[in-house]
């Protein structure tokens, strides 16, 4: 089986099969890496496995066959994503497959994954006014072209749904993000205007970033000291939050994923790619 996981803090997440008919047993074997034979004490390599989900989307993969060898009579294997295991905030999951061994040979071969997601639909919203945006991924016959829509707030505010429909909320600039929902990572970025066309453009200038793209570093330049400054991933997660006392601060991303990201201020958003 394979998923998509992220949460609001790094923090370890389980799956499991479990039989509730005999005391929550693991009857299963795994020899994948992450198994663990908790419940069961002769059952080593369990069928339950455990992750450190990121925040960052990342693209899990059980591809060891695990068998059901100690099976009871009355035996009642459950599948469980044990999201309420997870101790700090809240934990993402999407793209779920699961499948019998036996299946194997009904499955399309040759996985495709997305390169490109181009967005479209217009550049400003007004207030309480909605836009329909639209994602379009290529190549086209990837093997899943389905997007996550989310919205990062810069010096606007808006929303936007499961469809793509974008609400405005406050005067200013955002950036509608389109994800693609298998594990390549690909994302689609538009800047949108909430209000009159132009509203924000001056303080946008006034966030300069380099270099861009950047690699282990970032310098953020400001036009005025004691400035909070915040750094999103596409799906709108806050990566990190400080205040800079001078006009100029460097970051440290080398620990952060390949993707796009934005650095927000009170008065101004800017993108840049790692």
């Amino acid at each position: 089986f394979s998923f998509v996981a992220w949460s609001e803090s790094p923090d370890t997440f389980y799956i499991d099969f479990e039989d509730p008919a005999n005391g929550y047993n693991r009857f299963g074997n795994s020899s994948h890496e992450f198994a663990s034979g908790i419940s069961d004490a002769s059952a080593d390599g369990a069928s339950q496995w455990e992750f450190v989900t990121n925040v960052d989307p990342t693209y899990y993969l059980i591809d060891e066959a695990l068998v059901f060898e100690r099976w009871l009579e009355n035996t009642q294997e459950g599948f469980n994503l044990m999201g309420g295991k997870h101790d700090e905030g809240g934990v993402y999951l999407d793209s779920i497959i699961l499948i019998n061994n036996n299946d194997k040979d009904f499955l399309t071969p040759g996985y495709i994954p997305v390169t490109e997601i181009v967005l479209s639909g217009g550049d400003a919203v007004a207030v309480d006014a909605t836009l329909q945006m639209a994602a379009v991924a290529a190549p086209a016959n990837a093997t899943l072209t389905e997007v996550r829509w989310s919205v990062v707030n810069g010096t606007g505010e808006a929303t936007v749904d499961e469809t793509g429909l974008v609400t405005g909320v406050a005067n200013g600039l955002v950036s509608v993000v389109a994800t693609a929902k298998d594990d390549s990572g690909v994302t689609g970025v538009m800047d949108v205007t909430v209000g009159a066309v132009g509203i924000s453009q001056q303080s946008v200038e006034t966030l300069r970033l380099y270099p861009n793209p950047a690699v282990n570093e970032l310098n953020v330049v400001l036009t005025s000291e004691n400035t909070s400054v915040s750094i999103y991933n596409a799906v709108g997660q806050r990566m990190e939050q400080l205040v800079v006392s001078g006009t100029e601060y460097k970051f440290d991303i080398s620990s952060y994923a390949a993707g796009i990201y934005f650095v927000k201020t009170e008065t101004a958003i800017a993108k840049f790619v790692k």
